[in-house]
């Protein structure tokens, strides 16, 4: 395991650069850095990028806060460049909506109801059945009603090589929910739309990614690279993770795997950048006189497309209000808060947390995000409370902190919770009818999904022989034996580094199961992360089309 630099970060007291236009009320900027230094400091955070905007420049404030680079004491500033993760969502929609209103101009909306296969049939769109492969459109690619297993684990430890690669094998996930049934949110979805949409474009998503920061102006905007030198590319925040109550240096390597998936997590961008996303969204597709994309297409992606209820109702309570996420649109959350109409989406790309609120009713935008060092939101301070704290400090609405006293009506499915949420029923227990010894961990052993995993026996640092798994570039282990046919996973890579980051929650253990002495699957919490792996299988061995001709839709939950 690579070394990491400690750095002791007991307090924190945030700088204040600001390089872009700045527009706004002493008292209200005070009230705002206030806000945003006690965030900071409740979650040891080391540099912050903050964009508020209101009206047509009414109110316009970005905003760098603490480090860009703690060790070279490099202030943040509003150019400073931070990850977005899955905020990226909303912008491949938005790249969508327009190549498909331009491309199919005399369809309207309901080009994003048409299947897959009848838009671009040389694209030769497959899942895992028929109905699926058959029905699918875009609107069910970019609002998660798929309702096929997301892959877990794979996006951590880069297994597959090539976004081709990964985004071939999604037609082996098993069904989790019957199609268009349920919210699954699936990452791997949207970056097939992104794929898809780069193929009817007769060029690729980055291309036409790139040409949508031309037209709005987002000259710091970028994506992640297999090629970066993230350490020494300008104006790059560096990521922090915290052990031990310290912050450590994150590899900025591990953030490369979402390079597979640009289009759901891949986006690097600053706080300026993002003032002028929200204002094109605010301005209905517009950037000063030019119309980027059609009003219309723009509406489309604030549709609700899928049901996903959660938040809170008012109560007896004096202080409760209404805080309601009601659907899903296209790469957006729609919501209502405290009456107004919010448009919003989180992200996280470990380390990196961002979130972004729009409110249309008052031309509201708001933008946060920080390198580190980690993931708030199962913690009592998210940042979607301090978004909240924000929009009511710029309506002048004074509440006493009511989150706690309002009554939640669902949980919250989101970005760091897929490993613990994306799982499939664990098979039962083979108990005492096998004993798996260390020499049947030896080989290798496939999944269509989720690529290859590598078993071997390697001398440890006692020099006694002990079975070690190696899965993709970053999932090294080494196993230890803890009943007949199970085995805990001790990492041997960064790895633990991204699972420091709130990925996963605190107690968190990998375990290889055997159910067979061929066949194991990847099992935490008591459930199994996705499909099995078996020995010798590769993925030239499986059906290029998994389900037969006359076939329909998937039964087989497993």
């Amino acid at each position: 395991m690579r070394n990491t630099t400690s750095i002791s970060f007991i307090f924190f007291v945030s700088v204040l650069i600001s390089l872009g236009q700045s527009q706004i009320p002493p008292d209200l900027q005070l009230q705002i850095n206030t806000l945003v230094d006690e965030f900071i400091n409740f979650h040891n955070i080391p540099g912050l990028g903050l964009s508020l905007i209101k009206g047509d420049g009414e109110i316009l404030y970005n905003q760098g806060y603490g480090f860009r680079d703690i060790e070279n004491q490099i202030n943040a500033d509003d150019a400073t460049i931070f990850a977005i993760g899955s905020i990226s969502k909303s912008f491949t929609a938005t790249v969508i909506v327009r190549s498909l209103s331009e491309q199919f101009h005399n369809l309207g909306e309901i080009v994003l109801d048409i299947p897959i296969r009848q838009l671009a049939p040389s694209y030769n769109f497959t899942l895992g059945d028929r109905y699926r492969s058959e029905s699918i459109t875009f609107r069910d690619l970019l609002s998660h009603r798929v309702c096929i297993l997301p892959e877990s684990m794979g996006i951590f430890v880069d297994p597959f090589g090539s976004a081709e690669n990964f985004l071939y094998r999604q037609r082996y996930a098993p069904q989790v929910c019957q199609f268009r049934g349920g919210y699954v949110y699936n990452n791997a979805m949207v970056a097939l739309a992104s794929n898809i949409i780069g193929h009817l474009a007769n060029s690729t998503f980055d291309v036409i990614l790139a040409k949508l920061f031309t037209d709005i102006g987002m000259n710091d905007s970028t994506v992640v690279r297999q090629s970066d030198d993230h350490n020494n590319m300008s104006n790059r925040s560096v990521p922090y993770y915290q052990m031990d109550g310290q912050l450590h240096r994150f590899n900025p390597e591990l953030l490369k795997p979402v390079s597979m998936a640009i289009g759901s997590g891949g986006i690097l961008t600053s706080a300026r950048d993002m003032a002028k996303y929200m204002q094109f969204h605010l301005n209905q597709g517009k950037v000063g006189s030019d119309q980027i994309v059609n009003p219309e297409a723009m509406q489309w992606l604030y549709r609700a497309s899928n049901l996903n209820v959660w938040g809170s109702f008012r109560t007896e309570n004096a202080a409760s209000f209404l805080d309601l996420t009601y659907s899903y649109g296209l790469g957006l959350d729609l919501g209502v808060y405290d009456g107004w109409q919010t448009i919003y989406h989180g992200g996280f790309l470990p380390p990196y947390e961002s979130f972004m609120t729009l409110a249309p009713g008052l031309k509201l935008g708001i933008f946060t995000t920080f390198s580190g060092p980690g993931s708030t939101q199962e913690t009592e301070y998210h940042q979607q409370r301090l978004h909240a704290k924000i929009f009511d400090a710029v309506l002048g609405v004074n509440r006493s902190d009511s989150f706690p006293n309002t009554r939640s009506i669902s949980p919250r499915f989101n970005d760091a919770t897929i490993l613990t949420k994306s799982k499939v029923e664990k098979k039962p227990k083979l108990g005492n009818t096998i004993k798996i010894e260390p020499g049947d961990l030896v080989g290798n052993f496939g999944s269509g999904q989720s690529g290859q995993i590598v078993g071997s026996l390697r001398l440890n640092d006692s020099g006694v022989l002990q079975p070690y798994l190696s899965y993709g570039v970053w999932g090294q282990a080494w196993l230890i034996q803890v009943s007949n046919t199970t085995f805990l996973a001790d990492w041997d890579s960064d790895v633990v580094q991204v699972f420091a980051t709130g990925t996963v929650p605190p107690d968190f253990q990998l375990f290889v199961e055997f159910w067979d002495v061929d066949t194991f699957g990847l099992v935490t919490g008591g459930a199994q992360m996705g499909t099995d792996f078996v020995r010798n299988v590769t993925l030239d061995q499986l059906p290029v089309v998994p389900y037969l001709p006359d076939s329909c839709g998937l039964t087989n939950f497993n």
